[in-house]
């Protein structure tokens, strides 16, 4: 018998327990007598809490070792009472028209006593930092990255939640890439793909 881990949204296997102990994502084993075995998952999700008064810089590595950084400012959140920030990775994305995902894909969601605010709105700008590396970019230029974010029914740029729209901000040293947002929701970040073309070779014909 093989079982085979399938971890959700959000979340990443562990190990296996009981009478299989393994680590791999896969065990096989023969079926004998009554035997237990526990999948053991363990969330991405990452829950932070933040005084409107003060602000805060969150940061959220992934399992590449990439960051991705919310930036706060203090006076961005309506009221008084803290709010509890959720950042969960959401996986593959199917990414719009002439666009490639390169795997980087979360929600970032806000809580007011245990209860969702969907679409929070902020009323200051909060700056979203995306650390990627040379091979998310799948042979496609930095210039052409994207930050953006779904509105219900499509992708649009992340950059348009802020009214003027926002200015992107690229650093190729560093491998990331900035924007300022408005309000929350599920966040990707997309680049134009190398566009490969195959031209035909004409060789000469020698007759002897």
């Amino acid at each position: 018998v093989t079982l085979t881990a399938a971890p959700g949204s959000g979340a990443v296997f562990e190990r296996w327990s009981g009478d299989v102990a393994s680590t791999s994502g896969s065990v096989t084993f023969v079926l004998g007598s009554s035997q237990t075995i526990t999948a053991t998952f363990r969330t991405l999700s990452t829950h932070n809490t933040v005084n409107p008064a003060v602000g805060a810089t969150l940061n959220f590595t992934d399992t590449k070792n990439n960051r991705t950084t919310v930036v706060i400012p203090a006076g961005a959140i309506s009221g008084t009472a803290p709010l509890e920030f959720v950042f969960t990775p959401i996986g593959f994305v199917v990414p719009p028209g002439g666009l490639g995902f390169t795997g980087h894909s979360f929600s970032l969601e806000a809580f007011l006593n245990g209860e969702l605010q969907p679409g929070y709105q902020f009323l200051q700008p909060v700056t979203i930092t995306i650390q990627y590396s040379d091979a998310d970019l799948n042979g496609g230029s930095e210039a052409s990255l994207l930050i953006m974010i779904w509105n219900g029914s499509a992708w649009v740029d992340a950059a348009t939640t802020c009214s003027p729209p926002s200015t992107y901000q690229r650093n190729t040293v560093s491998n990331s890439i900035s924007v300022a947002i408005c309000h929350l929701s599920q966040y990707a970040l997309f680049v134009t793909p190398r566009i490969v073309t195959n031209y035909p070779l004409y060789l000469p014909i020698i007759r002897r």
